[in-house]
């Protein structure tokens, strides 16, 4: 990136640049109250979010460090909620958005003959439950 031209002249965002701005991201996440966001974090820098995702690709330090944003954001948005500091609903739609979070609905299916509890996700009961018929049936 640091020897891309583009038509107004060299990129100002050299490695070294994008390094600092890992160090930067950091910082915010870590002092950003009460939860860290990347577009917030791009904006008060100046540039557009898409950048963050050019600045990850091009240095290891960055990418690095956008990913322990993202765990701080996450983090911090539990706690919130846990502690009522952010409103429960908000929280769980920001984690679906931003830390891709799901609903998830727990299937118990007890197996007589083995005595086993198989906890199933409601997306892949299905193929589980397949699967788990297929190694019953070739063990009898």
């Amino acid at each position: 990136m640091e020897s891309k031209r583009g038509p107004k002249g060299p990129s100002k965002y050299t490695i070294r640049f994008i390094e600092k701005e890992a160090e930067a991201l950091l910082h915010y996440a870590k002092a950003s109250r009460p939860v860290p966001f990347v577009t917030e974090f791009a904006s008060k820098r100046g540039y557009a979010r898409q950048r963050l995702t050019e600045f990850a690709q091009a240095s290891e330090k960055f990418s690095d460090a956008l990913k322990r944003m993202k765990d701080i954001q996450e983090y911090k948005i539990v706690i919130g909620a846990l502690t009522g500091k952010l409103n429960p609903t908000f929280a769980i739609f920001t984690l679906k958005n931003v830390a891709g979070w799901r609903d998830s609905k727990e299937i118990q299916h007890r197996d007589e003959k083995f005595r086993q509890i198989i906890v199933m996700d409601s997306g892949k009961v299905e193929d589980k439950l397949g699967k788990r018929l297929r190694e019953i049936t070739n063990q009898t």
